[in-house]
């Protein structure tokens, strides 16, 4: 098991004399609320070799000459895309920290080549740049994943792929690990897909909120298409600030991965792996499996995620540390939030 992997991470400059002192990223997400771009401006043309097409399409199980830059074929390819290609943050808790680059050709390389996943910058970064190549226009766009109101510092933490088919705008994410795995049009509804219920809110200004099933990891997302990206790079700070931060909700929260399934979305947080169901279904998530070695855990991650870790021996114990310091951490964090028993009186 060898490891090719180098370090690419950016660092901040030191500020010259009489210059005011530059504000780490460790201490404020870099937020982006407004794209290169005014309105909603779509990009089309292939960006990607012919032959990494292909790979790309035969990892998701798809040939080309069956598509069409249509709905139809959009489906197949996002419910393609959340089944096989995971939703993880292993980049960050490797023993040497990798911090992926943000251009279409590396992203997909990734996907089809090394068949990893990632997170929402690397995860729409490669599917953007596949669609364009298969016919479709699409646009990028400024999101926020998380509560409402919306936090300021949170705006640029997610980036959302539209993709426009006879005059209409659909909402395709393959980056949000338990989101949907269908399209959907940027319009007021509200729907059920598999169990899972789904709403999308028109806030004004351009402003756009989903939101998230009850039982999803997380309340949802707010998108602003007032204005547009060029391209997923724009997202650099925001995707280095996950990556190199020690605030960073990746770091803070472990090895996770996660994949959707038409069952429920399967997800792995250090050492437990689970079925979370719909809510509609009334039924709790349901643990799959505990790890409980490294060989165990990397058996794990290639069955239910397809994952294989380039790493040499040494580096596995190393990773599986860690996997177990955030699994106590994890543990501990439920126990101090479980309510006391009530105590017997004597």
């Amino acid at each position: 098991l060898k490891s090719t992997r180098r370090l690419e991470l950016n660092t901040l400059s030191k500020p010259s004399r009489g210059q005011p002192p530059i504000v780490s990223m460790a201490e404020q997400p870099p937020a982006m609320r407004v794209g290169s771009l005014p309105g909603m401006v779509t990009l089309s043309g292939a960006t990607l070799p012919e032959s990494l097409v292909r790979e790309y399409l035969d990892h998701l199980g798809l040939v080309a000459a069956d598509l069409r830059p249509d709905l139809e074929s959009l489906v197949r390819l996002q419910e393609a895309h959340t089944t096989r290609v995971a939703y993880e943050n292993l980049d960050i808790h490797l023993p040497r920290p990798f911090r992926a680059p943000l251009d279409g050709v590396s992203s997909a390389s990734r996907v089809s080549k090394q068949h990893r996943g990632g997170y929402c910058f690397i995860l729409v970064d490669a599917y953007s740049a596949l669609l364009r190549c298969l016919g479709f226009s699409i646009s990028l766009h400024c999101g926020s994943c998380g509560p409402e109101p919306t936090d300021p510092n949170k705006w640029g933490n997610h980036v959302v792929c539209l993709v426009h088919i006879d005059g209409r705008a659909y909402v395709s994410d393959v980056g949000l690990g338990d989101g949907p795995r269908r399209p959907f049009a940027l319009q007021e509804a509200s729907w059920c897909e598999e169990g899972f219920s789904f709403r999308l809110e028109d806030r004004g200004s351009g402003v756009w909120r989903w939101v998230h099933d009850a039982a999803g990891a997380f309340p949802g997302f707010s998108m602003d298409v007032s204005s547009s990206a060029r391209a997923v790079h724009e997202f650099e700070r925001y995707h280095d600030f996950f990556c190199t931060s020690p605030d960073s909700q990746f770091k803070s929260s472990g090895v996770v991965l996660q994949r959707a399934t038409p069952e429920g979305k399967l997800i792995m947080m250090s050492c437990t792996l689970k079925l979370k169901p719909p809510s509609s279904s009334g039924e709790t998530a349901k643990v799959l499996k505990v790890v409980t070695s490294c060989e165990e855990w990397l058996q794990a991650m290639a069955e239910n995620f397809g994952l294989q870790l380039d790493l040499t021996p040494d580096e596995c114990l190393t990773m599986w540390e860690s996997v177990l310091h955030y699994d106590s951490v994890w543990s501990q964090k439920k126990i101090a939030q479980t309510p006391n028993p009530v105590q017997p009186q004597l």
